[in-house]
């Protein structure tokens, strides 16, 4: 079957992608837009129900949209509320399937949001639903003050302690729930300096063949310093400090250090096309002519294993789809257009399988496979 794909950017529309890889070769075309609000930078998928997206309003008066999916894959907007901060760039629904949580970077704070009955109505955050991050960094073109850019949940069930990678004090923050709706800071996990913490995974290994607990561990992306760092995650109740157990950069042999940044990371899931587990991360703004590369990490030992160029320029969002997560999908903001890659070799390479380059996807940045 071909696949339907939500994509937000820096615009007023979303666009409906269908992308067919059983014809070949494989196809990537624009199949409807829909009002998308302003800016809606960031997608979030409802943990539960496919027809159910939600999307920031990445502008100086925040906001958070929700939208139910049509039959014909277009996106009704159906409501649309206040983060009660500035330039949210991140927004994801908790498997309580109660809280919607957004990230106000430049402000400097985030917003619980209470998600009705329904599943996709919102409701304006409540006072003890807001959270404020204070601290520095040593960068002072980008660390004068807190900036939250992410959120995401310590294992994938847990919603009783949220990570927050913070790029301006270069903490990923834990924060606990404390009442219904309302989340507080509860410790950090230190990073290093001047590194910018971006996004971050709960990555556990699989279970080993003598039955003992595998590890888990937190790896986070770094925007200013262009790493990947790998620690440990102590409960919160063990009073022991996390440890940094390794640190790769992410950009490619010969790519300069001061103009790339990279952005996401994800976790590639074994299952029964894949054996084992890897780590994609994307790097922005290189100016190699063959666009920006995703780079492929065996996560333990940490090391980059492959640089995979797309041929698009400013990958600031990217989301693994398809019905065995074989396929990933990158956008670029600078460039425009759109490329599906395949995870092939057993996850440890990537191909690339389709484009589409069109002046109606306006700088593309977040995706949601439908």
């Amino acid at each position: 079957m071909a696949y339907r794909i939500l994509v937000g950017g820096y615009s007023t529309l979303l666009t409906t992608l269908l992308f067919n890889p059983y014809v070949s070769p494989a196809t990537l075309e624009i199949l409807n837009q829909s009002p998308s609000g302003i800016n809606a930078s960031w997608l979030a998928p409802h943990p539960t129900n496919s027809s159910i997206v939600f999307g920031t309003q990445e502008i100086d008066a925040g906001g958070v949209a929700s939208y139910l999916i049509q039959p014909d894959g277009s996106a009704r907007i159906v409501s649309n509320v206040s983060t009660y901060g500035s330039g949210p760039a991140y927004v994801g629904v908790l498997s309580n399937l109660r809280d919607v949580v957004a990230m106000n970077y430049n402000s400097g704070d985030g917003a619980v949001i209470p998600l009705e009955l329904d599943g996709v109505t919102l409701t304006s955050p409540p006072p003890q639903g807001l959270v404020a991050f204070n601290g520095s960094g040593p960068n002072l073109a980008r660390q004068l003050s807190a900036h939250p850019h992410m959120m995401f949940q310590n294992g994938a069930t847990n919603s009783q302690e949220l990570l927050v990678p913070d790029l301006g004090s270069d903490k990923v923050w834990r924060l606990t729930s404390t009442a219904p709706n309302t989340y507080d800071i509860a410790g950090y996990i230190q990073q290093p300096l001047g590194s910018g913490p971006r996004h971050g995974v709960v990555y556990t290994e699989l279970e080993p063949d003598d039955g003992s607990v595998p590890a888990t561990y937190v790896y986070i992306v770094h925007e200013l310093a262009n790493t990947v760092t790998q620690q440990t995650i102590p409960t919160l109740s063990s009073g022991i400090e996390p440890q940094l157990i390794a640190t790769v950069p992410t950009i490619p042999p010969g790519g300069d250090n001061t103009t790339i940044a990279a952005a996401e990371i994800l976790v590639g899931p074994a299952n029964a096309l894949y054996d084992e587990q890897y780590l994609y991360v994307s790097n922005r703004w290189d100016t190699n002519p063959l666009g920006d590369t995703v780079a492929v990490l065996n996560p333990n030992p940490l090391e980059v294993i492959a640089q995979v160029r797309t041929g698009v320029y400013g990958i600031r969002g990217m989301m693994i789809g398809g019905n065995q997560d074989q396929y990933i999908i990158v956008g670029g903001q600078g460039s425009g257009g759109v490329a599906v890659l395949e995870r092939v070799d057993g996850g440890r390479n990537l191909t690339l399988v389709a484009s589409l380059n069109s002046p109606l996807i306006e700088a593309p940045t977040t995706f949601v496979w439908l």
